[in-house]
């Protein structure tokens, strides 16, 4: 459905919207602008997502990224807000109880989403299903973490790391504790330094779990990682290779009976 509106343009600029009106597939100066904005806006979409949802960490008798959250297992929120960013292709990398997650959302059909899986035979770290997601993508892709909940505009974003051609982009965002996460330090965007929990800091900008990555970046993962945290990030920070995407809304790290009462009184 189209929605008339009133806009002011520089006649510099209106000049070249009606260049491209060519007669045919573009007739108006209304048509001219809704292609440009549409492929302005198409440069900047992401499509695909790998949502990280192996470890053994259990609350309430359930793997963390399934426990209840107003109703829905935590992986369904999450699932539900990419879908409403566009993005429809999800691969979910699963290990300790991976059956549970797989017996629920199949093969995403019932939640609008296509969603494939990389299924791991123990806990191995957060590195390995990044080395196994290798054949999966081949242009932009978001890394989430399935026991996090948030409001990020995956949208703007994707803006920041395209128009910088950035390897990775990390959402950060500020914490009380620091210590439990890891903590990085900025230079306007760019991450120069990126330690995983720190016995002491100065900063108080954490990474929330959430990256977008071009597939380049998987050819720095090795066999011997464990985690993007621990080997990756603090490697690629120093090649200034990161940026930053501070974000100050609502974040929900899952990973305890306190984290998940937070999550069930604040989350919408």
């Amino acid at each position: 459905m189209r929605k008339r509106v009133t806009i002011t343009i520089r006649g510099d600029v209106l000049s070249e919207v009606d260049k491209s009106i060519n007669g045919l597939t573009i007739r108006s100066r209304s048509q001219a602008i809704e292609y440009m904005l549409s492929k302005n806006l198409e440069q900047y979409k992401v499509d695909s997502a790998l949502i990280l949802a192996g470890g053994k960490d259990i609350i309430e008798n359930v793997h963390k990224c399934m426990v209840d959250v107003k109703g829905k297992p935590v992986l369904e929120h999450v699932i539900s807000m990419l879908k409403g960013f566009g993005i429809n292709n999800i691969v979910i990398y699963v290990d300790h109880r991976g059956e549970k997650v797989i017996e629920h959302f199949g093969d995403g059909n019932k939640y609008g989403v296509s969603i494939k899986y990389l299924i791991g035979d123990k806990p191995r770290g957060r590195a390995l299903p990044l080395k196994l997601a290798r054949p999966y993508f081949n242009k932009t892709f978001l890394v989430y973490y399935g026991d996090t909940l948030s409001k990020l505009d995956i949208n703007d974003m994707a803006r920041l790391h395209k128009d910088n051609r950035a390897l990775a982009t990390l959402a950060l965002t500020t914490v009380s504790d620091p210590k439990r996460y890891g903590v990085v330090k900025l230079r306007g965007n760019r991450i120069i330094d990126f330690v995983e929990k720190p016995k002491e800091s100065g900063s108080h900008l954490v990474s929330c779990g959430i990256f977008l990555a071009e597939p380049e970046l998987l050819k720095y993962v090795s066999k011997k990682m464990y985690s993007p945290e621990t080997d990756l990030f603090p490697k690629l920070s120093k090649r200034n290779l990161l940026l930053g995407y501070p974000y100050e809304g609502l974040w929900l790290n899952i990973n305890d009976k306190q984290t998940l009462g937070q999550a069930r009184n604040l989350w919408s």
